[in-house]
């Protein structure tokens, strides 16, 4: 899969596309078919090197995203591959082809949003807000 990865702190022209491999589906796990990213502004200052707690280097952005749910894992019942899905979580990867992580991190994105929509609404809302106007 393709993937950005971040190798060292600084401007947008560190973001680089690589090949990496598609992460393998574990018992608890949920592998999204990423269709929309979304930027949060802790993303940038990350990159940038400027937040008060940076990732090791190199790695993966990205923790908002939208997709189609590619895979799951034996212990995950309330997502099934073909789902429209949202995810909001701490952790990073998911400016990548594939996204792995865990079902409570992932929301069903419904009927009247868009990938693009889904995939922003992690940076300014709350689970509780989302699943009231969804």
């Amino acid at each position: 899969m393709k993937a950005i990865l971040v190798s060292q702190f600084g401007g947008p022209d560190v973001l680089k596309i690589v090949k990496t491999k598609i992460p393998e589906i574990r018992e608890k796990k949920i592998l999204i078919k990423v269709l929309a990213i979304g930027i949060n502004p802790v993303e940038t200052y990350l990159r940038a090197g400027t937040y008060r707690i940076l990732p090791k280097l190199p790695y993966i952005p990205g923790r908002d995203c939208a997709g189609i749910v590619h895979s799951v894992g034996s212990k995950v019942s309330h997502f099934h591959p073909g789902d429209l899905v949202l995810c909001d979580t701490m952790k990073k990867g998911a400016y990548a082809e594939y996204y792995l992580t865990t079902e409570n991190t992932v929301l069903h994105l419904g009927k009247h949003l868009t990938f693009a929509q889904g995939a922003a609404i992690g940076v300014g809302c709350y689970y509780s807000t989302f699943e009231i106007i969804y």
